[in-house]
């Protein structure tokens, strides 16, 4: 079903929380943009090359295209109904495809970097503009989301004071301030964990100091240890595998030396 299909209720919903002065809260997961990527049939497809080679390619970048028109839609519908100033609009991937580096159409079973990099866009109105190129993950966005409720006085006070007590308990930091890549009190780094399709297979882990040392650790089943140094090896085209542990952290070490091994 095409993501058009909810605008009418977009449009209701918003205009019931306008009428009654409700807080909205939605979410929304785009489909268009997994396989088989399908675009609805008014709109027009642009082939990317003349030959097949490149067809999937084409039809995951036609339908990226008709996203980020549907995203606008639901920005220019915000505009509409007066509420773009007093909306916080928070867009992320829930996985990336390696369908360029590897023509995989599936980040199943695929520890290609690729599969784990998506956008992440917290849009707070009237505030400037920054970019972030820390190393963070998913874990960091609802710490930030509140941060910014409690900074922008969107909440009352007795729910700002909550709202302050569950940010200091939970893991995740907010983007909002700099960030500890490591423990201030035992020294350790701040690892970052992410698991893919399927769930239980493999573990990727980075440590938030060296974010370009990545390493894919198997869980059960036929998958190999997994080491690639983003910085010099920027699409994996020759990552360090290996069915043995030992094996695979001997290769680390002797190309990129102990402390990668450590």
């Amino acid at each position: 079903m095409p993501e058009v299909a909810v605008e009418d209720y977009l449009r209701d919903v918003l205009a019931s929380a306008k009428t009654n002065n409700e807080r909205v809260f939605l979410s929304h997961l785009t489909s268009s943009t997994h396989h088989d990527f399908g675009i609805p049939t008014d709109e027009d497809y642009v082939s990317l090359a003349g030959d097949t080679d490149h067809d999937e390619l084409s039809h995951y970048l036609n339908a990226v295209g008709y996203i980020d028109r549907w995203l606008n839609k639901i920005l220019e519908i915000l505009d509409e109904r007066d509420v773009a100033g007093e909306t916080l609009v928070v867009a992320v991937g829930d996985h990336g495809l390696s369908i360029a580096e590897r023509g995989t159409i599936t980040p199943y079973s695929n520890p290609h970097v690729a599969n784990y990099h998506v956008p992440l866009v917290m849009s707070p109105p009237k505030l400037p503009h920054i970019n972030i190129n820390d190393a963070i993950s998913s874990i960091q966005i609802l710490p930030t989301i509140l941060d910014l409720l409690i900074k922008t006085k969107s909440l009352s006070l007795s729910k700002a004071r909550a709202v302050h007590d569950m940010v200091r308990n939970y893991k995740g930091q907010s983007v909002l301030r700099p960030l500890l890549n490591y423990s201030e009190a035992t020294g350790q780094g701040g690892w970052q964990f992410t698991v893919m399709n399927p769930g239980g297979s493999t573990i990727a882990v980075r440590d938030a100091r060296q974010p370009n040392w990545r390493l894919v650790v198997p869980v059960f089943g036929n998958y190999e240890w997994r080491f690639t140094d983003l910085e010099t090896d920027t699409h994996e085209n020759a990552p360090l595998l290996s069915y043995d542990y030992i094996a695979n952290l001997r290769s680390v070490e002797a190309k990129f030396g102990s402390d990668a091994a450590m």
